[in-house]
């Protein structure tokens, strides 16, 4: 967003700017680059609205990572009474239920085929803190984490030291985001941090 608009401003400014041309006709020019200017920086604002980080929700073996555009918005009134307005700061730490049996369940078979998960179903967003059980069961040691790899191993410990955790108490989950990273975890499953690791292995 910054690059755009220092192309669309100062640099077309300068590349525009010339007397010669007569003050009319130059501020027509500048005119013309304020307002694509504005028109970029309002696009910009949008485009970050609406990929903001709305929810970190952990499904089954894993977090995932949910921008608002990635929510399923036909079902955001079905979510409990809290998360019907996605969050403008921050995200959620949440949960997805797992479906009940019949056709809710089939419904979710169904969605998840057409690439709609549970974690972007609000009508299965649960607090984290009715999920941290079934996240503390799925999550392992870090040792492991440090085992698969060895030369990252300063950096998992230096975001432990940063969490007050050890090696010994902490745990890890895989976080499915645009990158792979891991989600770290505390011995009662609150999440300490995260590190820059793929934990699928």
């Amino acid at each position: 967003m910054i690059s755009v608009d220092l192309v669309l401003g100062p640099l077309l400014t300068f590349a525009v700017f010339d007397t010669v041309k007569g003050w009319r006709h130059l501020r027509r020019d500048l005119a013309v680059i304020g307002a694509l200017q504005l028109a970029a920086l309002v696009y910009g604002l949008n485009t970050v609205y609406a990929v903001r980080p709305a929810a970190l929700v952990f499904e089954v073996d894993r977090f995932r990572a949910i921008a608002a555009n990635e929510v399923y918005l036909p079902e955001l009134q079905d979510a409990p009474e809290a998360y019907r307005h996605l969050p403008l700061i921050g995200p959620w730490v949440l949960g997805a239920r797992r479906a009940r049996t019949g056709d809710e369940s089939n419904d979710a078979l169904f969605k998840g085929l057409e690439g709609v998960d549970p974690g972007q179903r609000p009508k299965f967003w649960q607090p984290y803190q009715q999920s941290k059980a079934d996240a503390l069961a799925r999550s392992r040691p870090v040792a492991l984490l440090i085992r698969q790899y060895p030369t990252g191993k300063s950096e998992i410990e230096a975001t432990l030291r940063g969490a007050k955790l050890s090696t010994d108490d902490a745990r890890f989950l895989p976080l499915t985001a645009r990158v792979q990273w891991v989600v770290l975890l505390d011995k009662e499953g609150n999440l300490a941090g995260f590190a820059p690791f793929d934990g699928f292995f």
